[in-house]
């Protein structure tokens, strides 16, 4: 699906994400794929866990149950996408500053489209002290695939000697060019 939006596709190996730390302070969650339907399902199970465990929960006290209510639907909002994606498999990383300072991030002031905004950028390395665990360039990128273009040699020569310039081994062949088609403009009677 990629294939419809840009005619690069990155894939990485989800160990930065699936490594459970609180020191990095960027979280990260697999995307939810749902319909409208799937979505007052889920949460209607969410609620019925609540009700099943209204005891303990009591128990734990009206802010932190707060914390976690907040927290959970933070995290939903940031997760959720239409099911027609599915197969993209997405993972989505998210920072909040006012949660808690990341030492991997750093903040910049650009301008996108006319308006001046800040972004975080997270550094790529291997830094299990900071709780970064394998987002080097080397270990995170699992190969780059350059789909329909109309210079699709140019584009992984130009990957292949990035890649190089990075320490990156066997770039070569990590970068691959992919032969499927993309059709526009199709339509069925």
């Amino acid at each position: 699906m990629w294939r419809s939006y840009g005619d690069t596709a990155l894939v990485i190996n989800n160990t930065p994400m699936i490594t459970v730390t609180d020191l990095l302070k960027v979280y990260s969650t697999p995307v939810l794929y749902m319909s409208v339907e799937g979505l007052t399902k889920y949460l209607s199970e969410i609620t019925d866990a609540i009700l099943d465990n209204r005891e303990y929960l009591e128990g734990l006290g009206q802010e932190t149950l707060k914390y976690y209510i907040h927290h959970m639907l933070l995290r939903l909002a940031v997760a959720i996408k239409h099911p027609g994606f599915k197969e993209e498999k997405e993972w989505r990383l998210y920072y909040r500053p006012n949660d808690g300072i990341s030492p991997c991030m750093t903040e910049k002031t650009v301008v996108l489209s006319g308006v001046p905004q800040n972004i975080f950028k997270l550094r790529l390395a291997n830094e299990p002290g900071n709780g970064l665990h394998g987002a080097d360039m080397s270990s995170l990128l699992d190969r780059i695939i350059i789909g329909p273009t109309e210079f699709p040699y140019v584009k992984y020569k130009a990957f292949v000697s990035e890649l190089e310039g990075l320490g990156v081994e066997d770039a070569d062949e990590k970068v691959v060019v992919s032969n499927i088609p993309l059709r526009s403009g199709v339509k069925c009677k």
